[in-house]
């Protein structure tokens, strides 16, 4: 009779100690995910596919309520995620196009990420855990937060964190982590079901899917959260009962599935992979289930492109002792299913959650991203959390001893590598040092760069490179050519854009580009025939009009020009260019005001032209506007003080 006053006293006292050990712990992992990766908070955007989504997105700058149509409407880079893009929307009207705040978004995400794991972990071992005493849950606690800990601050998050077009990964994460929640919730022990969690569950599974198609598997995870350690599978019949009430949550997944197939083909995205066979792409799946393993225990040599190998297949070595690596694996968990049941759950959620990623789908030429371990890796860490619960029972001081220089060693590497996300030239040099030699893409981007800053003689080296390991890729081969015309190898150029259209002969940009290089190199009939030709194929085509009039006025066919840069003007009336190269042929056919309206219209669109602007004084000093003329050829020797000809004509005008 006295322990009863005693013990119910001693539960009440525990939950305010309760709550604030809970409080403390997330206070604790959302400063150690700060202090991890605060070097994101210095980093820019990179080329890789940020360009895309961020700076050249013309969407953005749309009122809000048709970004939102858009979100909900595109496929834009290849995939359907309305979410990702309502947030890239607000971030775009909270911090316009500055990284830094869209790096703080990623950081709040992550950390709350990570909290969430925490109590997904807990909630998970409080149902399998026996002992319901405080000192087990205080072991539970303590268990999952080193687990949480240990997945927060892991080098394999930093991809998903610091680059920023990976936001849709920490959306879906974290939806598809509430939905889990929700879900146990949904099946109290000793209770009737809860209908409303239930739905909340079905609809946080759909949002996790609007942000990114990631968390397609969460159905399979439901059935191993079924299996242990909610435990409602104990023979055939509740089996079979569990896999039935899966069914919206397995048609919401076709759907999605649908979806991203439909993306992938709008973006021509069903690359690389898609050219192996059933066999080879098994053994990538492999590899790939294996990699994120080894990578988790050894965090070293990671980057941004893990590129599909050429020998490919269950023949290679190191393919086939990944897949059977794999297989042991399975099996070991499959025989310790009585022992440690909650380790086949986290098996089978691991491969259920990456297997839309694994190379089995042919979605890109990459045969592992760290991002794709995000979300897969949470069951086996909160299995993890399990193991560690029950050694801190026993020994506790043993875990904090342990996991202390772990996390360390963990921080200071991740804080390293978010360091090689700090702008593209970084992150594709050392994509270079530690990848393949005959990564193409890496070469290419780093060309890029080199070609931003002026190096084009630096990048012209590394999209050799590039086409020599993709040889058909005709946008490789285009831009070879572009920076060979740059530095002035206009002959090589020409045959570098000849490659292209062999590869796409309806390449628009490399026909403009072959026929600029032709006039160049003194073919103007031949530059014409490209022009001509590109034409017939897009009557619509600006630039090409524009570019084709330009060229006939120095054949001095200008009638034809005329015509051709009347046409250009209609077709992008905002052009400055096609307006001053309009101007400038009616001058010479002896129109001066049409000219000096068009040559007007120019300086107007683009009023620090000094060309316009020399341009229009010409043709007014020829109609007798004299005061008007001379402002003009003012404004030439402000923009650009070095002019002769302005100072000649100024003094002609001047009285």
């Amino acid at each position: 009779m006295d322990q009863t006053p005693v013990h119910a006293g001693h539960e009440s006292a525990t939950v305010p100690a309760d709550r604030l050990a809970t409080l403390l712990t997330v206070v604790v992992l959302a400063s150690l995910v700060l202090a991890a990766f605060a070097p994101v908070l210095a980093n820019g955007f990179v080329n890789f596919d940020d360009h895309q989504n961020f700076k050249n997105n013309p969407h953005l700058l749309d009122p809000v309520w048709a970004q939102l149509r858009w979100a909900w409407s595109t496929f834009w880079v290849g995939a359907y995620q309305p979410l990702f893009w309502m947030l890239v929307g607000l971030e775009f009207r909270l911090f316009g196009l500055n990284p830094l705040g869209f790096h703080i978004v990623s950081l709040v995400l992550h950390a709350a990420v990570v909290t969430t794991l925490y109590f997904v972990i807990v909630a998970l071992l409080n149902r399998a855990g026996p002992d319901h005493t405080p000192a087990g849950r205080r072991a539970r606690r303590l268990g999952a937060a080193v687990a949480a800990a240990l997945f927060a601050i892991h080098p394999l998050r930093v991809e998903p964190v610091a680059w920023a077009t990976c936001q849709n990964y920490l959306m879906c994460s974290l939806f598809a982590l509430l939905a889990v929640l929700a879900y146990c919730r949904a099946h109290p022990v000793g209770q009737a079901e809860r209908p409303g969690w239930r739905a909340a569950t079905l609809g946080l599974y759909v949002a996790s899917l609007l942000a990114h198609a990631t968390s397609l598997g969460l159905p399979v995870v439901l059935l191993a959260l079924d299996y242990v350690p909610l435990r409602r599978i104990t023979d055939g019949p509740s089996a079979r009962r569990a896999v039935r009430e899966k069914w919206p949550f397995v048609l919401a997944a076709l759907v999605f599935t649908a979806l991203g197939f439909a993306a992938k083909q709008s973006a021509h995205s069903l690359t690389g992979i898609a050219g192996l066979d059933p066999t080879a792409r098994l053994a990538v799946a492999g590899y790939g289930t294996w990699f994120y393993l080894v990578k988790t225990a050894l965090p070293w040599g990671l980057h941004v492109y893990y590129l599909i190998p050429p020998w490919v297949g269950l023949a290679a070595p190191t393919f086939l002792l990944a897949t059977l690596g794999v297989l042991a694996l399975t099996l070991a968990a499959v025989a310790c299913r009585k022992y440690w049941p909650g380790l086949l759950a986290a098996w089978v959620s691991y491969l259920a959650i990456l297997g839309p990623n694994s190379g089995l789908v042919a979605f890109s030429n990459q045969v592992a991203a760290d991002r794709y371990s995000y979300l897969a890796m949470m069951g086996l860490f909160a299995a993890a959390g399990g193991l560690l619960s029950r050694v801190v029972q026993s020994r506790p001081r043993v875990v904090l001893v342990l996991a202390a220089p772990v996390l360390l060693m963990l921080g200071a590497a991740t804080r390293a590598q978010c360091r090689t996300w700090r702008d593209a030239e970084t992150l594709w040099s050392r994509t270079l040092a530690l990848g393949s030699p005959a990564n193409a893409v890496a070469h290419y981007n780093y060309a890029v760069v080199l070609s931003a800053r002026g190096q084009h003689a630096a990048a012209v080296g590394h999209l050799e490179q590039a086409v020599r390991h993709q040889p058909r890729d005709a946008g490789l081969w285009f831009t070879l050519g572009a920076e060979l015309f740059w530095v002035g190898r206009v002959a090589e150029a020409i045959e570098r854009y000849q490659q292209a259209l062999r590869i796409d002969p309806d390449y628009i940009d490399a026909r403009l580009n072959l026929a600029q290089a032709l006039a160049a190199d003194g073919k103007p009939g031949a530059a014409i025939v490209q022009y001509r030709t590109v034409l017939r194929r897009h009557p619509n085509e600006a630039l090409c009009r524009l570019r084709l009039g330009v060229l006939l006025a120095t054949q001095e066919r200008f009638a034809e020009a005329r015509d051709q840069l009347v046409e250009a003007v209609r077709l992008e009336p905002g052009s400055a260019d096609a307006h001053l190269a309009l101007g400038r042929v009616l001058a010479e056919l002896g129109r001066l005001d049409q000219a000096a309206r068009h040559l007007d219209e120019a300086v107007r669109l683009r009023p620090d032209s000094a060309d316009a602007h020399f341009a229009l004084g010409l043709v007014l000093a020829d109609l007798g506007r004299r005061h008007e003329a001379a402002s003009h050829f003012h404004a030439v020797l402000r923009l650009r003080p070095g002019h002769p000809a302005a100072r000649q004509e100024l003094a002609r005008t001047l009285p």
